[in-house]
């Protein structure tokens, strides 16, 4: 079976239909993006779109609040840095233009230099934070090493001498 990603979009009361989804295929002088829509609608009154996709690309998740307004969200699906599965990454609208500009040259998704551009910099910033953890980990050890009697140790409690209740005294 092949790894999916879930797109969701959502509209508030008495705005359904106005959600959606969209693959980016590249510029529009009208429109900004060349939109390819996805998404399916559904609901009791149309409040929700919903996509499930196995493909890379570049897409748009557009929701509409309570008072009207577009909320859109670009994301990137790639291969997973393992190489299984796929992976969902959110960017600004200035590098979904940037890499629209890049598809309409005739770039890949997986080859756009801005797409490599900001996936080599979480993928720093994960091996930032593992390493950063690691060091942390080993910091630990070598200091629970070097002092010993730092070391909580688990000492039983001194033998209690049972009282005697003597209505006598």
């Amino acid at each position: 079976m092949a790894a999916t990603i879930t797109f969701s979009a959502t509209a508030k009361y008495g705005y359904g239909g106005k959600q959606y989804i969209a693959r980016i295929r590249g510029r529009d002088q009208k429109f900004t993006f060349s939109r390819e829509f996805v998404g399916t609608k559904g609901g009791k009154r149309r409040e929700d779109a919903e996509h499930i996709t196995d493909e890379c690309g570049l897409y748009v998740e557009c929701d509409i609040d309570r008072k009207g307004n577009k909320d859109e969200t670009y994301s990137y699906v790639l291969p997973a840095r393992s190489g299984d599965g796929l992976v969902k990454q959110t960017i600004d609208k200035e590098d979904a233009m940037a890499v629209a500009r890049e598809l309409d040259a005739g770039h890949d998704i997986a080859s756009c230099p801005t797409i490599l551009r900001v996936r080599q910099a979480l993928w720093d910033k994960a091996d930032a934070k593992k390493s950063a953890k690691e060091a942390e980990d080993q910091a630990k050890l070598t200091e629970a090493a070097a002092y010993p009697e730092a070391q909580p140790t688990l000492v039983p409690p001194p033998a209690q001498q049972a009282e005697v209740f003597d209505p006598c005294l």
